[in-house]
């Protein structure tokens, strides 16, 4: 299994981090998936899309809180809205839950991925990509901060 990851940034000026968007895509064969990002304020929403035709299935918010184990650590509360029949919620609340945990942020993330046809093993394959695809974007969105930290001299 080979995969090909690649990361393209759009419209990424000298400006306050607010007003920056960012894409990153994965890809395996022939499963591609991408994400969109969009600073609103300190907080992110994302776009999660994939297959054949791209849609909106679920929508995830996730708010950045402290484990209610009382130790300090990170977590994040999700919140989903779902499309009848979808299970694009799988991906997105993970999404949300991962990056408003790891980005200490309100994230939104509205998943749409189908592919006609799927199998078992090719939904996990998406699912594995889609952490990947997670991964890739809070590792962009670090390095995004910390280009306007330096710009600011912070």
């Amino acid at each position: 299994m080979r995969l090909a990851l690649s990361i393209r940034i759009i419209n990424v000026g000298k400006a306050e981090m607010k007003n920056n968007t960012f894409s990153v895509e994965v890809n395996e064969g022939d499963v591609a998936l991408n994400m969109e990002g969009v600073f609103s304020g300190e907080d992110l929403t994302l776009i999660v899309q994939g297959g054949t035709r791209p849609h909106i299935g679920s929508v995830s918010i996730a708010e950045y809180r402290e484990s209610l184990k009382g130790d300090g650590a990170a977590s994040a509360t999700v919140s989903t809205i779902n499309l009848l029949g979808h299970k694009d919620d799988i991906v997105g609340n993970k999404i949300a839950y991962e990056t408003a945990k790891a980005m200490g942020k309100t994230c939104v993330v509205t998943c749409g991925i189908h592919f006609d046809g799927v199998t078992a093993p090719e939904i996990e394959n998406i699912r594995i990509l889609s952490d990947k695809l997670c991964q890739k974007a809070i590792i962009e969105i670090i390095h995004m901060q910390n280009d306007d930290a330096n710009l600011r001299g912070d």
